[in-house]
Formats: structure tokens, C-alpha cells, sequence
């Protein structure tokens, strides 16, 4: 390549354009054709540029997709907390309230051949359970309890609670017998407040054996107790097993059940596992720990994709 060559070169970028001045475009015109290289030179300078390869959009599409299911698994997290936070409130809400007695409490009178217990105003719901006496097989025991709770007593207004026993062939405390029982049986009316405190009695025929205390559930109490003994156990199998990401993932998932149980018994009884209402609290822990679950699993899960992304980077 000689001299007039390279300025050529140099000048086959404007040629191309027709950014040159007429002198200068005969000049190069001049050159090239007596030069078969510039030539090649001037075509590749003319042909269009070659088209580059789109970029792989699976990348882009995959980190999508993860910042979508992330931005999911933290509405739901939060749907299920709110959702915890609303039965657990539920449940405290409408927990029985027993009401210690007091001589106010319930006025008994005879009407018609039956025993009628009428409450206070402020007595929202009354129970009565009937039973043969277990020390007096020719007794049969009723059971009285009175109670409302925190929404009732916030939220409505007076109620008149009356609890109506009857009785056969105009004998006040005598009713008719079951099904199952051939004879009739005397009746003893007693109010139960539910505080560990032995019943009081109301009316009917006095228990000459002595009185009756109704005890607590204390189911709750075992529920508790395998929660801990399995909670203690996952735990002692996570440090068995901390140098297994696989296994660590599904012992730490494991290690989540009973931790959600015992923080819905804490939220909704506090740290007494006795009750006097063990459906109603059963059935509200049950439904808090089961939402309660769920959203530590997704918390979990964004906590372990969180920290494997810090160690990757």
C-alpha cells in the first residue's frame, strides 16, 4: 500500500457520505480505478452493517418472573397475617366471660309447674347442662352458667336471659325423666362461675353429700406440651443436620408448626392452657396457628432466597 493509498483510505469514509468537495471526489474517483484494493475497501465501507444478534431475553424473563413471584409471596405473607390478626381478635372478642355470683345475679321463681331463673340485664348468654348426680343416682343435677363477652358487652345493650326448668304434674324441682331412665328423678339447681370455686346452690333439693366444683379443660395443656416436645426435637435434628442445605430447609419448615401453635395459644389465652370454653378456644387457636403457619412458611422462604443471593454475591 503506497502513499496515495492510504490518504484514499482516509478519505473513503466521506466519499462514501459524499461529504467531500468535488476536487477531492475526483481525486479518489481517479484512484480507484486503477486500484482493485481500494476498491474492496470502498464496498465494505458501503455495504450496510451486519445486524447484531438480538440479546437473550431469558435472563431479563427469569428475573422477572421471580421479582412477580416475590412481589406475591409478600401480599400473600401479608393477606395471612392480617388474616391471623382478625381471628385472633375474633376469638378474643367472643371468649366466654364468666360471671361470678352475686345475689343480684338470677332471681328463681315458680310459674306453672317449672323453675324459671331470670338473669341481669348485662347477662348475654346462659348455659344450663343436666346430669344424674354420680354420688346420688336418683338425683339429677342442672348446671347454670352465665356469661357474655367483650363485643357484648361493648357493643350491645341490655339483654334478659331466663333459663326455664321443667317440671312435671305442677312438682317444681321434679322433671321428667330421659329416654334411657325408667323413674323420675329429684332436681338440684346450682350456678357454676367457672373460677375453680365450688358451685352455688340456687334451687331444688340440697345436696347432702356436700357441693360440686366444675374443673377446667386441660386438653390445651398436653396440645402445649407435644407442641414443645416437638419443637425441642426439630430443633435438636437442625443442628444434626446443619451441614445438609436440603435437609435444613425441610427441618426449619418443621421447626415452624409448633411455633405457630404455641404464639396463637399466647396471642388467644395468654400463658394458661385451662379453660372453661374448650371448643370456642380450640377452634380459634386451630384456625390462628393454621394462617399463622403459612405466612411463617413464605416469610421463610423470602428470608432463604434473601441470604442465598447475599452469598452469591
Amino acid at each position: 500500500m503506497n502513499q496515495e493509498c492510504s490518504i484514499v483510505r482516509d478519505l473513503l469514509p466521506l466519499y462514501a457520505e459524499r461529504l467531500t468537495s468535488p476536487e477531492t471526489a475526483a481525486f479518489v474517483e481517479k484512484h480507484l480505478r486503477t486500484c482493485a484494493d481500494c476498491r474492496a475497501a470502498l464496498q465494505e465501507t458501503q455495504a450496510p452493517p451486519a445486524l447484531q444478534p438480538a440479546p437473550d431475553a431469558a435472563p431479563l424473563q427469569h428475573l422477572q418472573k421471580r421479582l412477580a413471584r416475590k412481589r406475591l409471596q409478600i401480599i400473600v405473607m401479608t393477606a395471612l397475617f392480617v388474616l391471623t390478626a382478625v381471628i385472633s381478635a375474633a376469638g378474643i372478642l367472643n371468649a366466654p366471660i364468666y360471671f361470678p355470683y352475686t345475689d343480684d345475679l338470677v332471681q328463681v321463681t315458680e310459674d306453672a309447674g317449672a323453675l324459671e331463673l331470670t338473669f341481669r340485664a348485662d347477662v348475654a348468654n346462659v348455659t344450663t347442662e343436666r346430669f344424674v348426680d354420680p354420688d346420688d343416682p336418683l338425683r339429677e343435677i342442672c348446671l347454670v352458667e352465665a356469661w357474655s363477652t367483650l363485643w357484648e358487652r361493648w357493643f350491645s345493650g341490655p339483654h334478659t336471659q331466663a333459663a326455664r326448668l321443667e317440671a312435671e304434674g305442677g312438682k317444681p324441682l321434679t322433671v321428667l325423666p330421659r329416654k334411657t331412665m325408667q323413674e323420675k328423678k329429684p332436681l338440684t339447681v346450682l350456678y357454676s362461675e367457672n373460677d375453680g370455686t365450688e358451685a352455688v346452690y340456687l334451687a331444688g333439693k340440697p345436696m347432702a353429700s356436700g357441693g360440686m366444683i366444675a374443673l377446667p379443660s386441660l386438653t390445651l395443656n398436653y396440645y402445649a406440651f407435644v407442641a414443645l416436645i416437638v419443637l425441642a426435637a426439630a430443633v435438636l435434628v437442625r443442628i444434626f443436620v446443619r451441614k445438609k442445605p436440603r435437609a435444613c430447609v425441610w427441618t426449619e419448615r418443621v421447626i415452624l408448626l409448633p411455633v405457630a401453635y404455641l404464639l396463637a395459644h399466647v396471642i388467644l389465652l395468654g400463658l394458661t392452657a385451662t379453660t372453661y370454653s374448650l371448643p370456642h378456644d380450640f377452634v380459634f387457636v386451630f384456625c390462628a396457628a393454621l394462617l399463622l403457619y403459612c405466612a411463617l412458611l413464605l416469610l421463610h422462604g423470602l428470608i432463604r432466597d434473601a441470604l442465598e443471593r447475599r452469598k452469591r454475591a
